[in-house]
């Protein structure tokens, strides 16, 4: 069935290493740009609406599975 056999590796040559170390740095980048921002905005949620807010996605999240399994089996 040839499941488990090992796939041969082709040598990377240094034009597709620059080219996949560029779309790394790339994505690192937008990654660390979208955590700042994010973080500025979290950093202006009090604790209560923090904990208010996780509790109502916790529980919407909850019915809505709890909602899934009656609707297969009813």
């Amino acid at each position: 069935m040839g499941l488990f056999k090992r796939k041969i590796e082709k040598p990377v040559n240094a034009d597709q290493e620059e080219v996949a170390g560029r779309i790394a740095s790339a994505m690192l980048g937008a990654q660390r740009r979208s955590a700042a921002w994010l973080n500025t905005r979290a950093s202006k949620l009090g604790k209560n609406r923090v904990i208010i807010l996780m509790a109502v996605l916790g529980l919407g999240f909850g019915f809505w599975c709890l909602w899934l399994v009656t609707s297969v089996l009813f």
